[in-house]
């Protein structure tokens, strides 16, 4: 497993996807199709869409909701992971896992 990238992250069966890992941060980028199926973003990141999204579903903590997001929107998750679904739009993403312990908080 890469340093601080969680094991929940998974960006479905039909994605590019890239991660690096340095001290103390790893980094994933994720290009996906449209898609309607579940991908998950982990806990404890920082992220940035590049692409745009309509009405786009998202769960996490026990609550789901919709929302648009324009391109370049930063998403940020906190202790627990994000469940996206309902994707209608080609995403390109860039997610940030700093190490847990250099935030000062733990995940999980």
């Amino acid at each position: 497993m890469v340093p601080y990238l969680p094991t929940e992250r998974d960006v479905g069966g039909s994605a590019r996807d890239a991660v690096l890992s340095w001290p103390g941060l790893s980094s994933a980028f994720a290009s996906l199709p449209a898609h309607d199926d579940e991908t998950v973003t982990g806990a404890g990141q920082v992220g940035v869409a590049f692409s745009a999204h309509r009405e786009v579903t998202y769960a996490t903590g026990g609550r789901s909701r919709s929302a648009t997001y324009p391109g370049g929107a930063v998403i940020c998750s906190g202790t627990e992971p994000i469940v996206w679904s309902g994707v209608r739009e080609h995403t390109e993403a860039l997610e940030l896992y700093p190490d847990p312990e250099l935030v000062g908080w733990h995940i999980g």
